[in-house]
Formats: C-alpha cells, structure tokens, sequence
C-alpha cells in the first residue's frame, strides 16, 4: 500500500530473530555468485574454461588489474573480497541513463517474479505501488448515483449511506489487487470502511448484495449519455451489459472474483470479515 514502512523493516516486525537469520543466510549464498558472475561477460575470453571453483577469483584478478587501464571494460573493482568500488565512467554513465536501466530491470524483474507466482495479479503495481492515487473517477462514479438513491444502504451493516460521509471500500482489498477498477469498488460509511480494512468480506454473507449493488449501478449508468464511464466493466465482462439480466451478470462476477478472493486467502489475508456492531 502507499506509505508502506521499507521492506527491511517490515521483514524486522514480522520475523524472529532465528528468521531473520536464516534470512541473512540466504543473502550470503548469493554474495558467493553474483557480483563475479554479473561482470563476467566483460571477461569473456578471459574466463573461458576457467574450472568454475576459479571463476570468482579469476574474475577479482581481472577487474583489479583493469580498473584503471581498460575502465570501459571494468564496473567495478574488489575491496578485500568483501566490498566494491564503482569506475567513475560507470557512475556516469548510470547516473545518465538510470530510467532505463530501472526500466529494464523492473521489467525482467517482473517476469522473473509472475513466472514463480503465476496466481498473483497486479505484480507491477505490486512492487512499485503508486505513493498517490486517484479515486476522482469512483468518487463521482458513486456520487452521482447516491444523489438519485438517497437511501442506499451499506452491503456490510445495513446503514443508510449520506452522500456527505460516505468511502469508497474494495471489495477485495486494495493491496491485493492493487487497482482501483469500478467493479471491485463499493460506498460505505467510513467507520464501516475503516473496520473492514484489509480484510476479506465473507463471500457467503456479502457476495450476492455486492453483486447486486454492482447490478443496479451498471442499470444507472446504462441509462445515461456516458458509456465510457464504464469501461472497467466492458474489459471484465467483454459483453453487451445492457442485454445481461442479472443472473448472468452474477454468474460473470463471481468468475471474476472468486478465484482472486481464494488467492488473497492462500497468500494470508484476514478473512472473513463480518461487520458486527
């Protein structure tokens, strides 16, 4: 979500001490590879048929010896084996061109990452989550409706909502989904919105009125001389919403949504929210 704490500190507040251990282990055996094995393309021909045991240290021989004489060919050089020193043509020369190179390493990053978690959506909003958002077009989407049904009542507590004191819920939580589309957003009175939080609506209880209150504004809208305004819904159900009796329309949510809201519960959302007063 926006505002999170660095993942450090959040690794610090959800682990042990013998977790974060173990965790630190983990970052070592990487140590062991990666910074040799990253320049090793600049040595190509140099490396060849080096026995791989020889590899690391072969590759701190090379980058010290042409760190000043061949710096195009050196990134960095090794301090003790332990830290690293950046060529200053190379500071340049990433200073210079770093939106690309975050571009690209975001990139392959993310299908690293979608490829190891085939179920999880949203992964590129997921690792880097907008600090600000944008919810005027769901604000007013909402809005415009409560003003011609002045007594709409929350799907969570059954309270009237007043247009003055109203917010805008994800059905499935913001930070699992990491969007803000139409169809997975709701109005209830803010105290209701603030309990539910993160949590995971009981599909059971809250499903079928959800789907219905999703119904009747998708009805609204139809009715009115903005069709675009919902395209969030056309790119879900990819059919004529005005020939969709309700029914039908359930039965395309609940493909939608279920199968997201099983996801959320295996990766450890809190479920299930049932709002008591």
């Amino acid at each position: 979500r926006p505002n999170s704490p660095i993942l450090f500190q959040q690794l610090k507040h959800q682990l042990s001490d013998q977790e974060l251990m173990a965790v630190g282990q983990e970052v070592k055996k990487l140590y062991r590879w990666v910074p040799f094995r990253f320049v090793r393309p600049f040595f190509e021909m140099e490396t060849r048929g080096v026995l791989d045991q020889n590899v690391n240290a072969a590759i701190v021989h090379l980058c010290n010896d042409f760190f000043q004489t061949e710096p195009q060919r050196v990134i960095y050089k090794f301090i003790d084996n332990e830290v690293i020193e950046l060529n200053s043509i190379w500071v340049d020369y990433f200073q210079k061109h770093q939106v690309i190179l975050r571009g690209f390493i975001h990139w392959h990053l993310i299908r690293f990452v979608q490829r190891n978690n085939p179920n999880v959506i949203g992964l590129s909003e997921k690792l880097q989550k907008p600090t600000h958002r944008d919810l005027k077009l769901a604000n007013k989407f909402w809005r415009d409706f409560l003003q011609a049904k002045p007594h709409l009542t929350c799907i969570y507590s059954g309270q009237v909502i007043a247009s003055e004191n109203f917010s805008l819920d994800h059905f499935l939580p913001w930070s699992y989904v990491a969007h803000d589309q139409l169809w997975n957003i709701i109005p209830t009175p803010k105290s209701v919105n603030s309990t539910k939080s993160d949590w995971l609506p009981s599909f059971e209880l809250y499903f079928e009125p959800f789907a219905e209150l999703q119904f009747e504004i998708v009805q609204f809208y139809l009715t009115q001389s903005n069709p675009k305004i919902l395209d969030d819904y056309h790119q879900v159900f990819r059919e004529n919403l005005g020939l969709l009796p309700l029914d039908k329309f359930k039965e395309k949510l609940v493909k939608v949504l279920f199968p997201q809201y099983q996801t959320a519960q295996n990766m450890g959302f809190s479920y299930p929210f049932i709002y008591k007063k």
